[in-house]
Formats: C-alpha cells, structure tokens, sequence
C-alpha cells in the first residue's frame, strides 16, 4: 500500500506529531511519503525509509494566488508520479488542495483528518463555503470527538470515524515519580485559545491561601509580554515561571503535583493526555469541541470545570490540595489512559479503516 501524508508542515504541534506517529508505524509495512506545503525540517523523528516532499521549493511567491496556483500544481506533479493508493490529509489547506485535485482525478482516494473545533476552523464565510463544496468529495473522515464529528452534515458523518490522538511512547514508557513538587503546571501557545490569563489570576487567589505552591506556564506566543504584565501587576514574580518550550516535559511533569488546561477550545489535547499518562492530577475546562470531556470523568480521573470560570479553576485546586483521597483518586486512574490509548491501539484503528476506505 502506498500512502501519501498531506500537512502544512512539519513544525511543532499535534497534527504534526500524530501525522509523523502514522507515518513511522506504517512504513514498516507499506511504502510512505509525506508532502508539505512549506520546506522546513520535521520537529518530529521520522523513520529514514519516509520521503518528505515541499510544495513550496526556493522561488517563494508572495501572491498568494500565484503561491496556492503553483502548490496545486506540485501537488498534481507529485501524485502523478507517486501514485498513491489513499491520501491521507491534516488541516483544512492541505485538504482543500487535495480535494480541489481529486474533481480531475475521481480515482483519488482521500481521508480528511479534522484536528480542532470545526466551529472555529471553518467560522469565515470562505472557509465555510470551501468546505461545504469540497468536503463531501473526500472518501472518509477521521475524527477527534463526538461533538466535532456533529458539526458536519449526515453525508459526511456516515462515512467517518472518531479516532483519539495517541499518546506518544516516551509517556508511555515513562517511570513515574511518586514525590511530588508544590507545583502546578499548564502547557500550551502562550495565545488567546490557551486562556493562561485566567490561570494567572485564578492562581493568584490560590497562592493567597496555599504561597508555598508555584506555578509553571511552558510554551511560547504572542501573549508572553501580556502574561508578564499579568504576573508583575499581581505580584507573582516569584510564585508564576514563563520559562519557554521544555525538551524535558516528562521531568517537568513527574514534579508537578497538578495539571490544569485553561483553553477555551481544543480538539484531542495532547498537553492533558500526557499530564494524566504521568499521573497528574488534572483540572480541564469542559472545552470545545469535546475533548476534555472524552478524556475525563469528573472526579474520577481528573476535573472537569466551565469554560473561562476563574472561580472553578480555584475551587478545584483548593479541592484537590484539601482532599487527599481525591487526590490519589485521580492519579491512579488518570495513569490508565496509558492501556487505551498508547500508539499500538490507535495505530490499528486507523489501519483497519483505511483499508476499510479502500475496500478490504
């Protein structure tokens, strides 16, 4: 079986790191390529057997019409040459190349792969009316949640599946350290979507009551000098850390005594996959488009909380410190998503409905 990978990039992020996870497990037995839409080395390990392709090579067009024009035409080239057996497309971009193609090549087998809220993917009117003409041609669908899967309409719904990310294997693998820091950790873009703002000051009234804790923020953004802004004005300068992108997440988690993922939308957040497989306990908004709520049975293994409530933020961190019973609760049980959801799982889902797709 031949399959083409289609994705904006290789950088940093879950539809990257889930597209390299697929990628590595099927090219042991398969033959596997990967094109992207920009030229950038993959953040990512892919297995060295993996062809990589850009559609965008030295000359760069600023017109976008002119760039997304001569994209297609790379795309075309590149499928001609290849030969395909199933497409396999992240993002809408990328999708909408490959769909656009497959008006001229009915042969085309294409799966869609929808990452985060369709809500906010497809909010403008282009993307909207994009979608709705391109969408139905594609052969098959993943999706993350429920909720994200209803979005669509009945034609599009009956021939997909909800399949979760995985959890990738280090996390896995990974021994967990029973000692805990007086720590709480978020990790996310320092951007509007990850709501670190509500965080900050939920904490702070937290901190008046529990000073020994501290707080750690991993990531970069736009919204760091805001967030700093944030932590001088309530005097947390040493009790809130920024301290940028971490190649050590495991250690970092297996200090921390709480996890809380503030966003206020996420598809299948990997951030709170990988605190819960260290066996964190877990604060989570009951965010769109429903990922959350997948993972997390409230007060089983973790909490689940409104959107945007600083007032819930705080009264679930006083619960969790308060109760210590509450507290192993959900360490104990958060560590099982490591049995349902590990690659090997997640991996053969995606095998079984490809080769569903494709008729056998």
């Amino acid at each position: 079986m031949r399959i083409l990978f289609n994705i904006g990039s290789l950088k940093k992020g879950g539809a990257e790191r889930v597209t390299a996870n697929l990628a590595n497990f099927f090219i042991h037995n398969n033959d596997v390529a990967i094109v992207t839409s920009i030229k950038c080395n993959s953040f990512y390990k892919l297995n060295e057997n993996i062809n990589v392709y850009a559609l965008d090579k030295e000359k760069q067009y600023k017109n976008v019409i002119i760039k997304n024009i001569n994209r297609l035409r790379e795309l075309s080239k590149l499928i001609k040459d290849y030969k395909p057996d199933i497409i396999i497309s992240f993002l809408p971009h990328p999708s909408y190349r490959v769909l656009f193609l497959k008006l001229f090549n009915k042969n085309l087998k294409v799966i869609v792969s929808v990452r985060n809220d369709p809500k906010i993917e497809y909010k403008s009117k282009v993307n909207s009316v994009i979608m709705n003409i391109l969408y139905p041609l594609a052969d098959g669908f993943i999706f993350q949640t429920e909720e994200a899967r209803e979005y669509f309409k009945d034609k599009i719904q009956k021939k997909s599946e909800i399949i979760p990310n995985p959890i990738a294997d280090e996390f896995i693998n990974a021994t967990i350290n029973k000692d805990k820091e007086k720590r709480i950790i978020n990790v996310g873009r320092l951007e509007e979507q990850k709501n670190q703002l509500t965080l900050i000051q939920a904490f702070k009234a937290f901190s008046d009551q529990y000073p020994e804790y501290k707080l750690f923020i991993y990531g970069e953004g736009s919204l760091r000098k805001r967030l700093e802004d944030e932590i001088e004005q309530l005097k947390l300068n040493d009790k809130v850390f920024l301290p940028g992108n971490t190649d050590n997440l495991i250690d970092e988690l297996n200090k921390s005594e709480i996890f809380v993922l503030s966003s206020k939308y996420e598809g299948m957040p990997n951030a709170l996959m990988e605190a819960m497989a260290m066996g964190v306990a877990c604060i989570s908004t009951d965010c769109p488009c429903g990922g959350p709520r997948f993972l997390i049975a409230n007060e089983e293994n973790g909490i689940l909380i409104k959107n945007g409530s600083k007032e819930q933020i705080y009264n679930s961190l006083i619960k969790i410190i308060e109760n210590p019973e509450l507290r192993q609760k959900l360490k104990n049980n958060a560590i099982k998503i490591r049995r349902d959801l590990n690659s090997e799982v997640i991996n053969n889902r995606w095998n079984n409905y490809i080769r569903k797709i494709l008729g056998g």
